[in-house]
C-alpha cells in the first residue's frame, strides 16, 4: 500500500532540509504507532523526493504492507499521524536528535563524496 503527497516546491537548500526533517519525524512516528502500537505492519517507510526541472515539485511517499483486512484502519492512522506532524512543533529534544541524525548522514555522505558531487551538480 502507498500514499503519495505531491505539489509545487520552492527548490532550495532550506526547503529541501525542511522536507527531509519532516519525513524523518513522520517516519519515526509511523514506526512507533503503526508498527509498535498497532502491530499493523513489519515495515513502513517515508521517502521524500524533489525535482527542480521541468518545474520545482516535491513528493512524499509512504509505503507499507499489511493484512488487506486492516488496510482501512492503517490508512486512517497514517493520515492521523500526518496531521499530527503537520500541526505539532518540535521539542528541543527532537530538534537535537534530528540534528544528530542529519549530521551523521552528512558525515557518511562526505566520506564517499556523493554529497559534494550532488551539490556541485545542482549548482
Amino acid at each position: 500500500m502507498a500514499i503519495v503527497f505531491s505539489g509545487p516546491f520552492e527548490y532550495d537548500d532550506a526547503h529541501r532540509l525542511a522536507l527531509r526533517t519532516m519525513t524523518l519525524v513522520l517516519q519515526s512516528r509511523l514506526l512507533d504507532t503503526i508498527r509498535q502500537e498497532l502491530g499493523g505492519t513489519y515495515s513502513i517507510t517515508v521517502t521524500p523526493d524533489t525535482e527542480k526541472f521541468p518545474r520545482p515539485e516535491y513528493s512524499v511517499r509512504i509505503d507499507w504492507t499489511c493484512d488487506p483486512a486492516r488496510t482501512q484502519s492503517v490508512v486512517e492512522r497514517v493520515m492521523t499521524e500526518v496531521g499530527f506532524v503537520r500541526q505539532t512543533l518540535l521539542t528541543p529534544e527532537q530538534v537535537s536528535r534530528l540534528r544528530s541524525l542529519l549530521v551523521r548522514a552528512f558525515d557518511r555522505k562526505c566520506e564517499v563524496n556523493g554529497y559534494l558531487l550532488g551539490k556541485i551538480a545542482r549548482r
